[in-house]
């Protein structure tokens, strides 16, 4: 679930992807991933049946997530699926107990580059974010943070070799061990350092793999959303408005039935056992909204990753 994007999960052969798959005028942003990222396309797919209130508007968080956020500032296609893994010929991703199965993040891509034949608008190159792997290791516990970064890697490759992509933004892990469901299921000592493990070994093997990729590839600059510090420093140092970085404000009982265990999910970390509260959200639209500045330095083609 967490090597490289921690939480966005949830719960091949072709999907229905409700986003516009390739908007006029062009995207400013193309996002892949999971619930994280999810702005309706699988409550679309699920006939809006789920998630249900207090989830805002078939997403899974209590308010606007980052991507529905920066939707106010940019053109946004979307293609992210509650419950995807990196690739579902890896780990077959689902959601809603299983029932539906959902494109994994490099299903979403191929089918992005698909779109793409032919289209007469792709001067303008889009800004790609990925988001993604904690499904991977909810579905596949015996899954090793290497195979889920080398999954990540395709995805990425594809985007940078295929379709020349000029900025590919990846998301890291954030401390897996914090995780509500994790510390809940896993409570020992030893789990703690395995997953603190698990996380450390992900994001060093991504920033790795990334570099490599990066002395290879002239035209794209890969940049690393560095989640982990985010987190880890709300964890270590909490500022109004947190009020709790420990427990989940609400806890799913089941399809029908959400638990409220907070008045204002808003104040937590963490809305439920898997998500980032809205709050948690809005930092991460603030932290990427700049990238589209000119003001904003980022590393020329073949330099080093940034991070950010």
């Amino acid at each position: 679930m967490y090597s490289t994007l921690i939480l966005l999960f949830f719960f091949s052969g072709t999907f229905p992807l409700n986003a516009n798959p390739y908007p006029n005028p062009s995207p400013n942003l193309v996002v892949f991933g999971d619930s994280y990222s999810d702005i309706g396309n699988y409550y679309r797919l699920t006939d809006k049946t789920f998630p249900i209130p207090p989830y805002y508007e078939g997403e899974f968080c209590d308010d606007p997530n980052w991507v529905k956020i920066l939707t106010k500032s940019l053109i946004v296609a979307d293609y992210a699926y509650a419950g995807a893994t990196t690739d579902s010929n890896l780990v077959e991703g689902s959601a809603k107990l299983n029932l539906v199965e959902v494109p994994g993040v490099l299903q979403q891509v191929t089918t992005y580059l698909n779109s793409l034949a032919g289209n007469t608008h792709s001067s303008e190159h889009p800004v790609y974010v990925i988001w993604a792997g904690g499904n991977d290791l909810i579905f596949n516990s015996s899954i090793t943070p290497a195979q889920i970064v080398n999954s990540l890697m395709d995805s990425v490759k594809a985007l940078a070799a295929v379709h020349g992509a000029k900025d590919i933004i990846v998301f890291n892990s954030a401390p897996i061990e914090a995780i509500p469901y994790i510390r809940i299921n896993y409570n020992s000592a030893a789990y703690v350092t395995y997953f603190t493990q698990f996380t450390n070994f992900a994001n060093s093997d991504l920033f790795d793999s990334l570099q490599a990729l990066q002395a290879n590839c002239k035209d794209t600059s890969f940049h690393i959303f560095d989640l982990f510090t985010l987190i880890s420093k709300i964890i270590s140092d909490p500022q109004p408005p947190f009020t709790n970085v420990v427990d989940n404000c609400w806890n799913p009982y089941n399809l029908t039935t959400i638990i409220q265990n907070c008045p204002n999910p808003k104040q937590y970390l963490f809305v439920d056992p898997l998500h980032f509260s809205s709050t948690v959200h809005e930092m991460v639209a603030n932290q990427i909204l700049p990238f589209f500045s000119k003001k904003f330095v980022k590393n020329s083609p073949g330099s080093c990753i940034h991070s950010f």
